[in-house]
């Protein structure tokens, strides 16, 4: 974060034309573009993208070592959405929204410094902050790299049509593609799809760009949707043994702090409230509904703690550690373990399997560089699901776990899509696998047959920088 902000701070104040600097001396730091701040007059992709590279160049993290942007852009071309120049300059609603500026500009830059060499970048941003004439970055392409910025991103765009051309044949040496049941449309952000406890409803979280945020429930069997109310953001819940929805969202206290609090929801729509300024969110409930597990933010980390159902108190579970963060806990059926997801310095993102009692680890499922997030459990608590890019694409991965040990057996791979999928959950008869599915106008909700056996033994992760797209 520091290195991106940094480079933010040293591309936007920079100035070379002589105009620009006889205006500051004269005026001062006027906030304007040109001529004071030239670099400021570029398109969002160009800003974000340029700092965006810098922080994965100068560190052993960023955006661009990861998986996230790159779905972005693949899905984008596969669903023959990928934006022209013009189109990824604009704060458009349609998805990926804010988040254009990254995906784009950040593997822009990444494809056209591989053509062009690294040290490209500071001469294309001197031809910006020179410019008499502003507002051309065609021109400052054209003189630093000898070729327009709207040519190199039309061959971008070709090469990537010919890179994901292959990708079918990439994917069918994991086995069969995947090809889901869509059950949402127009979602957006369509996340945490959760079976209800006897198997009618899926509940999950739906914010579509137009409305408030809510949480919906649907038939299964009809497809009905029902409104269980607005929330503020994407909430995070789980059902309740008696059929209630135990929901953690955001609420404000004063006009400049909000924490996270635990309401119950109903399916006819009534809501109470459970905790106050707790921090609490990501809650679990216990099989027998008389607790919860769930992640306690504060002092720049988080732990987990068990919340009382009744009276709301929170007692710790696993106490905070500096650099230690915990997400997505989940209670086991049966009572006897909590899977989650833990990260740790040098990108280890992995699944745990908890004790439920002491919180002591008696499982590491995965613990590698790969991005092992959001543990779910199969009704007979005899396996596990979670979301992992480790082949390069996040899919869907199981375990299964012993019932008398915790200890889990070697993760497998249960969807090959040619997207992305997060947030995976199996149904209370452990028939059906639902999760998160990613296309080029967001998240939606879909499904599959629940197979714990799988395509086949989960590949080893990549390293955490690989590029996908080929130069």
């Amino acid at each position: 974060v520091i290195t991106h902000e940094l480079a933010h701070i040293l591309h936007l104040d920079y100035v070379s034309n002589p105009v620009g600097k006889a205006a500051r001396a004269v005026f001062g730091r006027v906030s304007l573009d040109w001529p004071f701040f030239p670099e400021q007059g570029t398109p969002r992709w160009l800003i974000e993208g340029l700092a965006t590279w810098y922080e994965t160049k100068l560190t052993d993290a960023g955006r661009l070592h990861g998986s996230y942007l790159e779905m972005q852009i693949r899905t984008a071309v596969l669903e023959g959405r990928f934006e022209n120049i013009g189109q990824a300059s604009g704060n458009s609603p349609l998805w990926p929204a804010g988040n254009r500026r990254y995906a784009y500009g950040t593997l822009f830059f990444d494809f056209l410094l591989h053509r062009h060499g690294e040290e490209k970048m500071g001469e294309l941003v001197d031809a910006i902050g020179g410019q008499w004439v502003p507002y051309r970055i065609d021109a400052a392409g054209r003189h630093a790299l000898g070729v327009s910025l709207t040519d190199e991103w039309n061959a971008w765009g070709d090469s990537l049509t010919v890179q994901y051309a292959r990708l079918e044949r990439r994917l069918e040496q994991l086995g069969p593609i995947t090809e889901p049941e869509r059950i949402t449309s127009g979602a957006r952000w369509g996340l945490h799809p959760m079976s209800s406890p006897d198997g009618r409803w899926i509940a999950y979280t739906r914010s579509d760009g137009r409305s408030d945020s809510q949480l919906r429930v649907q038939d299964v069997a009809t497809g009905e949707v029902r409104s269980l109310g607005r929330t503020n953001g994407l909430a995070t819940f789980s059902w309740m043994p008696d059929g209630r929805l135990l929901v953690s969202q955001l609420e404000l206290e004063g006009p400049y702090r909000s924490f996270g609090d635990l309401y119950f929801f109903d399916l006819g729509g009534g809501q109470r409230r459970l905790t106050r300024a707790a921090r609490v969110e990501q809650p679990s409930a216990s099989p027998d509904g008389e607790r919860a597990v769930a992640v306690r933010q504060g002092n720049g980390t988080n732990g987990l703690v068990l919340v009382d159902l009744s009276s709301g108190d929170v007692t710790p579970l696993v106490d905070p550690e500096p650099e230690t963060h915990w997400a997505f806990p989940r209670w086991s059926p049966d009572g006897r373990w909590i899977a989650a997801s833990r990260w740790t310095p040098g990108a280890y993102y992995g699944v745990f399997i908890l004790d439920a009692t002491t919180g002591e680890i008696v499982s590491r499922v995965t613990d590698d560089r790969a991005l092992d997030h959001g543990p779910a459990w199969s009704p007979d608590s005899r396996s596990i699901v979670w979301a992992s890019d480790r082949n390069g694409t996040f899919n869907i991965h199981g375990a299964a776990i012993d019932p008398a040990s915790g200890a889990a057996g070697e993760p497998r791979l249960l969807t090959n899509v040619r997207t992305g999928v997060a947030h995976p959950s199996v149904d209370a008869a452990g028939q059906t696998l639902y999760f998160s599915g990613h296309h080029a106008d967001g998240w939606e909700i879909e499904r599959i047959p629940y197979d714990p056996e799988g395509l086949r033994a989960a590949p080893r992760p990549l390293p955490r920088f690989e590029p996908t797209i080929e130069q």
